[in-house]
């Protein structure tokens, strides 16, 4: 029984360290994607100052 419980624990923290993970990359990509967006709305602008 007890080693049952163990082992449950052990994996609800191996669960909990993976979704940590993908919550990291995904908040990375947002990052990026922020980004990405302010980048090419800079560009705009600077393409409507030439015109």
């Amino acid at each position: 029984m007890e080693l049952e419980k163990k082992l449950k624990e052990t994996k609800l923290e191996e669960l909990e360290d993976e979704l940590v993970e993908e919550l990291e990359e995904f908040e990375k990509f947002e990052e990026f994607e922020k980004l990405k967006k302010s980048e090419v709305k800079e560009e705009l602008e600077d393409v409507d100052e030439l015109e």
